[in-house]
C-alpha cells in the first residue's frame, strides 16, 4: 500500500503523541488551601479623623431615586452579576463594623435570643420625662429620658394594638441573632402619670404641651390590667451620622472600601427582610454612627433600626398595603403585565383572606 501524508498523520504512534501533549497542557500542581487561619475579623474599625459629615435621605427622594433614577442609570452602566467581595476563605462574612457572627458561628440559648442586644429585660425606672416630640415616621411617639438618665424613643401602636410594638421587638431580636447591629427594643407598660414633660421639651421648634402628651397616651394600647402599652428603643452608642445606603460607598470613611451592593451582609438583608416581610427597609431606617476612640479619631458603625413594619401592616391605603411584600410601590413589570392582560391575571393581593381581630 502506498504511504501517503494522511496515513502518516493517523499512525498509532503519532496519535498517542498528540494525546500525550494535549493531556500535558492541562496538567499542573494541585493548589493547596492556604496554611493560615481563616479571617474572622475584618479590620475596618481603624481610627481616623475627621468625623464624617451627617447625611439625610428624604423619604420621597429615596423612593424616586430607587424607582426611577437608579434604574435608569443602570441601563447605561450595566454590571454583570458577581459574587460578594467581602467574604473570607470559607465564603463567610467576617466580624466588622457592619456585622458580628452570632448564631451562624455558635448555638444561642433561648435566653440569649430573648435578651438580644439588651443588657437587661427590666423596664427603665420611672418617671419618664419627654424631652422631645417625635416628628418623623408613621408611629406616634416621643424621645424620653428615664430616671437612670438613659434616653429612648417611645412609640405606641396607634390604630393597630400590639402589632408594631411586638413586631419591632421580635424582628430586631432575629436580626441581632443573625449578626446585625440593632438597638435594644422592648415592650413596656406604664400608667399615664409615669410619663411627664420636661420643661425644655419641644416638637418642631414649639414647646411640647400636655395636650400632645395626652393624645400620645390615648393612642397607646391598654393591657388587661389597665396599664398602657408602648415600646422603648434605647439610643445606640455613638454620634448619629444619618442612614447608610444599600449601594455605593461613603467617601469620607476610609474604612468603607467595598461597594455596599457587593457586601455579603447587605445582600443578606434582602433575604432577612423578605422572610420578616420588612417592607420599609431603606436608608433612613438604617443608621451610621461615629464611635469615638480618643484624640478626635474614631470609626463608623452601621445599625439597622426600625422594624415595626414587619410581619404585615395595616394602613389607610389598603390597596397599596395588600401588595407590599409581593410587589413594589411602583412595579413597572407588574404594571405592564396588568396592562397587556387587561388585569385578567389574579395576584396574591387581589382578594386576600382576612381575619378579624
Amino acid at each position: 500500500m502506498k504511504e501517503t501524508i494522511m496515513t502518516r498523520l493517523y499512525s498509532p504512534a503519532l496519535a498517542l503523541a498528540i494525546v500525550a501533549v494535549v493531556a500535558g497542557c492541562g496538567a499542573g500542581t494541585t493548589r493547596r488551601f492556604p496554611l493560615r487561619q481563616v479571617m474572622w475579623t475584618d479590620d475596618d474599625r481603624r481610627p481616623f479623623a475627621p468625623q464624617p459629615r451627617t447625611t439625610f435621605n428624604p423619604y420621597i427622594w429615596d423612593a424616586v431615586d430607587h424607582t426611577v433614577f437608579r434604574q435608569a442609570s443602570e441601563l447605561f452602566t450595566y454590571e454583570l452579576d458577581r459574587e460578594a467581595l467581602n467574604v473570607n476563605a470559607v465564603d463567610e462574612v467576617a466580624d466588622s463594623s457592619w456585622f458580628t457572627n452570632r448564631i451562624g458561628r455558635h448555638p444561642m440559648t433561648a435566653d440569649e435570643l430573648a435578651l438580644g442586644p439588651c443588657a437587661s429585660l427590666a423596664q427603665p425606672p420611672f418617671p419618664w420625662r419627654v424631652v422631645r416630640g417625635k416628628s418623623d415616621g408613621s408611629s406616634p411617639g416621643a424621645v424620653i429620658e428615664a430616671a437612670d438618665g438613659r434616653r429612648y424613643v417611645f412609640k405606641v401602636d396607634f390604630r393597630q394594638p400590639e402589632r408594631a410594638t411586638a413586631a419591632d421587638v421580635i424582628a430586631t431580636r432575629i436580626l441581632h441573632a443573625i449578626g446585625y447591629f440593632v438597638p435594644c427594643n422592648q415592650v413596656v407598660f406604664f400608667e399615664p402619670g409615669d410619663v411627664v414633660i420636661d420643661s425644655s421639651a419641644t416638637m418642631r421648634g414649639a414647646p411640647y404641651g400636655p395636650e400632645q402628651l395626652a393624645a400620645l397616651v390615648a393612642a397607646s394600647g391598654r393591657a388587661p390590667d389597665g396599664r398602657r402599652r408602648a415600646s422603648l428603643s434605647l439610643f445606640v452608642e455613638g454620634v448619629p451620622l444619618g442612614g447608610w445606603r444599600f449601594e455605593g460607598r461613603r467617601g469620607d470613611d476610609p474604612n468603607d472600601v467595598v461597594d455596599h451592593q457587593h457586601r455579603r451582609e447587605t445582600r443578606g438583608m434582602y433575604v432577612a427582610s423578605s422572610w420578616l416581610n420588612h417592607v420599609d427597609s431603606r436608608a433612613e431606617n438604617n443608621m451610621s454612627v461615629w464611635m469615638e476612640s480618643g484624640g478626635g479619631q474614631g470609626h463608623v458603625r452601621h445599625y439597622v433600626l426600625d422594624a415595626g413594619d414587619t410581619f404585615g401592616i395595616s394602613w389607610h391605603e389598603d390597596a397599596l398595603v395588600r401588595r407590599l411584600g409581593h410587589s413594589h410601590y411602583l412595579d413597572l413589570q407588574h404594571a405592564l403585565e396588568d396592562f397587556v392582560t387587561l388585569g385578567i391575571a389574579e395576584r396574591p393581593w387581589t382578594n386576600p383572606a382576612r381575619r378579624e381581630g
